[in-house]
């Protein structure tokens, strides 16, 4: 009866932070979902509103170990999330010929992104989506806006095209970067990263990675790390100087490791190690987008799914 009461009382307290979070502007109030919590989310002018979980276990474990307000700002990004997958809102331009110089993809979480597929073109990627964006830039800001539905029949064309598009135009765009990981007992520490070239000009680095007692290459990339998994030649470019399959741990969006197999095989824990410093280093509390390990086959040039698994939720979080 006790737990009962405090949930109540952690549920309300929740509410109205997450209300202060968003302002006047929006009304958010507490509804049932079946035997579920769930909170409405509906801003002033609009006919629609969004639903969040907060007794989600991802709601749950932040309410326990950060409190009520960095909660309530969780929540308020799941809500912008949510809704910027669902906006009509019309795009800068239009043209297609206005915006397509600005069109780009991201690798998204299937469970995540699941209520918003209707409403968007997407592709699935093995156990991912991706999702069409639109580069928005205004007074030396950077915004990205998802693509729906609409915006292709706007545009004329179909999904095929925009994801063509799409993929030539990302690497242009965000270009990928590589940072080595050279700490040979296994532990990340940020003050032995080094190296961020890109990837084309890296064929050294490369080279001593493939030969280090720690052999991991970091992508990066100012939008989406993961993205350069797909970027044309990226993968068979480096299984070629590596001479061996290729093995990639996907985080989050932002956390994306590569290493040879023949490490892979050797070093057992090498995958445990870094799934425990991407926990720890997501902040943000960002989805993770896979619990599997992929492999890059280099005779194949596919991508399949390695039988070991991640438990994202075993991992501490600091």
């Amino acid at each position: 009866m006790q737990r009962e009461q405090k949930s109540g009382q952690d549920m309300e307290r929740l509410l109205l932070a997450l209300q202060g979070r968003l302002g006047e502007e929006f009304h958010v109030k507490s509804d049932r979902d079946g035997e579920k919590t769930v909170f409405a989310v509906k801003k002033k002018g609009e006919e629609a509103g969004i639903l969040l979980y907060p007794e989600s276990h991802r709601v749950r474990r932040c309410l326990r170990n950060k409190g009520v307000w960095e909660t309530a700002a969780l929540l308020e990004r799941m809500y912008k999330r949510k809704r910027s997958h669902l906006s009509k809102k019309e795009l800068m331009g239009a043209k297609f010929s206005e915006v397509k110089g600005q069109i780009l993809f991201t690798l998204e979480s299937r469970e995540e992104c699941k209520e918003a597929l209707h409403h968007i073109p997407h592709q699935p990627v093995l156990e991912m989506e991706m999702i069409g964006r639109l580069v928005v830039k205004q007074k030396g800001e950077t915004y990205y806006r998802t693509i729906n539905k609409d915006d292709l029949k706007a545009w004329g064309i179909e999904e095929n095209e925009l994801f063509a598009l799409a993929k030539s135009n990302a690497p242009q765009l965000f270009p990928a970067y590589t940072m080595t990981l050279t700490d040979e007992t296994g532990v990340w520490d940020i003050g032995k990263q080094k190296n961020f070239k890109r990837f084309f000009s890296a064929i050294e680095t490369f080279n001593q990675v493939r030969e280090s007692s720690f052999p991991i290459l970091a992508l990066l990339n100012h939008f989406c790390s993961v993205n350069s998994v797909l970027y044309e030649g990226y993968m068979e470019f480096l299984s070629n100087i590596w001479n061996d399959h290729v093995v990639i741990l996907m985080g989050t969006r932002d956390d994306c490791f590569l290493y040879p197999f023949e490490s892979y095989e050797k070093c057992p824990d090498l995958t445990v190690k870094l799934a425990r410093e991407i926990k720890r280093a997501n902040l943000w509390g960002l989805p993770y987008l896979s619990e599997h390990l992929y492999l890059y086959d280099r005779a194949e040039k596919t991508f399949r799914i390695l039988p070991e698994r991640i438990n994202w939720d075993e991992f501490p979080e600091k």
